[in-house]
């Protein structure tokens, strides 16, 4: 039900994660050859916190490591960042890929508890805001506001497999399946507590079944989960055509997206292919029409080099690739 913008409280606590394992090797989407993969996180945290900050939002990291997270912080010069310490307690199993990226399951149990406030966002922290988030909060109330991405998936590993790997972690037959992205969830704690009620119904099925299906990781329970909350009769609102969020890649995908300048317009940027330009963004002071033009400067000659490619494989790569494009070339009149 969409509600009156002025009736609402406008304190949403936006809330990021960093569990550090300190067993763990592979950090996704940086390069082996990258800067410290734990200073280029902790960059784009800032510069998700300063962004936040510009656009009147609150914005909190939670981290089992508080102690090592601000001194790195620190050492680094950032001081603009809430750090909330959380005791994971969840038993992922060791061996699962991206093993730390379960503990936002976790995380959304403990929202559902209030831990962190009665309305909460939560976001992955390669993030920018460009503008307040003002759309969205009109259907706040009881609802769940979620990032369908399904035609950024379904393209890519085709629609029978996603629709089969979600209808087994949930246990039911899908009538329309989507697929929702991890780097945007906003609710209430009641809200969050029929999702983690949800998440805890689908846990068993797919910690069995680990490596059969087309992703491991959040958003693979996390979507069937919110898939059966639809089937249920609870109101899932796309955040997406509200402009509240969008994830854009410079890299090459499965799929074609919509130009740049289409997607910047959301108040959000989810930018995951670009978390080294992000934590340099963090040093500079924040303001989303400098960051806009940066970002341009600095994804143009990297979509030239990924152009080149794609023309030079496009009869030898199979599934095709798609290049991303920052402006649509005007049509001649």
């Amino acid at each position: 039900m969409q509600r009156d913008i002025s009736a609402l409280d406008p304190e949403i606590h936006f809330l990021g994660l960093l569990f550090i394992n300190h067993t763990e090797e592979h950090w996704v989407n940086i390069k082996d050859n990258s800067a410290d993969p734990l200073d280029i996180y902790l960059g784009c945290a800032a510069l998700c916190a300063s962004s936040a900050a510009a656009s009147g939002h609150r914005f909190s990291l939670v981290t089992n490591e508080r102690t090592i997270v601000i001194r790195r912080l620190q050492n680094a010069g950032f001081s603009n960042v809430p750090v909330i310490s959380f005791d994971f307690r969840w038993e992922i199993p060791k061996s699962i890929p991206f093993y730390s990226a379960h503990f936002k399951l976790e995380l959304i149990e403990a929202i559902a508890a209030a831990r962190f406030g009665d309305l909460v966002c939560l976001i992955d922290i390669d993030t920018v805001f460009i503008s307040p988030l003002r759309n969205a909060l009109c259907y706040l109330g009881g609802c769940l506001m979620a990032y369908d991405i399904s035609d950024q998936i379904f393209p890519h590993f085709g629609f029978d497999r996603v629709q089969k790997d979600l209808e087994y972690v949930a246990a039911l037959r899908l009538d329309d399946p989507r697929w929702y992205g991890g780097e945007f969830l906003m609710g209430n704690a009641a809200s969050f507590g029929q999702l983690s009620e949800l998440i805890a119904a689908c846990w068993e099925r797919y910690t069995r079944n680990i490596g059969s299906f087309h992703h491991t990781g959040d958003e693979m329970i996390v979507s069937a989960a919110l898939n059966l909350a639809v089937q249920k009769g609870i109101q899932v609102v796309d955040v997406g055509p509200l402009k509240g969020i969008a994830r854009w890649w410079s890299s090459r995908t499965g799929f074609r997206q919509s130009t740049f300048d289409k997607v910047q317009t959301s108040s959000i940027l989810h930018l995951p292919a670009d978390k080294e330009f992000l934590a340099s963004q963090a040093k500079l002071r924040y303001s989303s029409a400098t960051f806009l033009a940066s970002y341009e400067r600095y994804a143009r000659p990297k979509l030239f080099i990924r152009h080149i490619y794609d023309v030079l494989s496009f009869r030898r790569e199979y599934p095709r690739k798609y290049v991303g494009v920052l402006r649509a070339v005007p049509r001649k009149k």
